[in-house]
């Protein structure tokens, strides 16, 4: 089937978007999968090869560190909370806001890194984890 772009959560934005994926052709690539508890989260993180937020907007970017801390590589954008929480490039892929066709080469080339699984998440834990907040703190 190639790529489906699973989108766990609920909102105010849900109508928008999936009009908008109907209006691009892409609605049958994309799962709302609602809410899930946070129990659920590592399996929803786990279950994609790659998780893609490029928001302009992230306060910290808490949404990459879970994604990494269950191994899963990321992609954002190098703007706004997303920076350090992508270590500036070092953890994930961080990409200057730039369209759509930045994005697309990106994912391919993230999707042929090695970084990701066990190895990742000890890096992630390293940097953020609780006994690096502790000894900062």
């Amino acid at each position: 089937m190639g790529v489906v772009y699973p989108i766990v959560g609920d909102g105010d934005d849900r109508p928008r978007f999936e009009a908008l994926a109907a209006s691009t052709g892409v609605a049958d690539r994309i799962r709302f999968l609602g809410p899930v508890p946070p129990e659920a989260l590592p399996d929803r993180y786990r279950m994609t090869d790659l998780f893609v937020l490029p928001s302009t907007g992230e306060g910290f970017g808490i949404a990459f560190l879970e994604a990494m801390a269950c191994g899963t590589p990321v992609l954002g954008l190098n703007v706004a909370g997303a920076k350090d929480a992508l270590a500036d490039g070092d953890l994930g892929t961080a990409l200057r806001p730039s369209g759509n066709l930045a994005l697309t080469t990106s994912v391919a080339s993230v999707l042929q890194k090695t970084d990701r699984g066990d190895r990742l998440a000890r890096r992630v834990l390293e940097l953020f984890g609780r006994a690096r907040f502790q000894a900062r703190a």
